[in-house]
């Protein structure tokens, strides 16, 4: 297996546990971007090397969220695109809600959830509006209770300072995950309860109180 045998050994630097089931659906997944990678217009790189990087950043989140969080619950990811870190997370945890304003994408991460038989994970077509989200035409979910919400994700939807300031407004009590450089992870001073570094990527836990005023 390409995905396990690339990345097994530093997930278990990490202290991260990931079953056999979810190594074998890791693997899946990577398949399904490569095949409908041009299709669904997700991922611009479909070489090995560049979606094994996919799922590594899936999992510098799953970790970050349990060194940051007291319980890491229902998780929300917005704008999940391809499902990076969604699909990653959904396969490796389950209870995961992926938000994407975009059909052809939301129908991919439906595709995926069917194909790989993902537990307790949906697709919600919706868009996020400021501290509002609004769910979209075409959308077979919707039931998503906001208070329940333990961690909340996104990559690449919007500058990292907007992100925080959107992820708080929705969900005050819980830990944004922010995918950034290490460059910008310092400069803003996000060290959080807890980062991961790997190459240019950043992946660092946030809670609301540690940039208050």
């Amino acid at each position: 297996m390409e995905v396990r045998r690339a990345l097994e050994q530093w997930v278990t630097t990490t202290g991260l546990v990931v079953t056999d089931a979810a190594w074998a659906r890791l693997e899946s997944l990577v398949e399904l971007w490569a095949r409908y990678g041009a299709a669904f217009n997700l991922v611009g790189d479909t070489s090995v090397t560049a979606l094994n990087e996919h799922v590594r950043e899936g999992l510098m989140a799953v970790r970050v969220a349990e060194l940051a969080a007291s319980r890491v619950g229902p998780w929300l990811d917005i704008g999940s695109g391809a499902g990076i870190p969604g699909l990653v997370v959904a396969i490796v945890r389950g209870n995961v809600a992926m938000m994407e304003p975009r059909s052809r994408r939301a129908a991919f991460l439906e595709l995926a959830v069917g194909a790989l038989k993902i537990p307790d994970s949906t697709v919600i077509r919706a868009r996020v509006d400021g501290p509002m989200w609004r769910v979209l035409p075409g959308s077979t979910s919707a039931d998503l209770e906001m208070s329940e919400i333990t961690v909340l994700s996104a990559k690449a939807v919007m500058p990292v300072e907007k992100w925080l300031s959107t992820a708080f407004a929705l969900a005050p009590e819980a830990l944004a995950i922010c995918h950034i450089s290490p460059d910008v992870a310092e400069t803003l001073g996000l060290y959080g309860p807890a980062r991961l570094d790997f190459g240019d990527r950043s992946v660092v836990g946030v809670l609301a109180e540690q940039i208050a005023g």
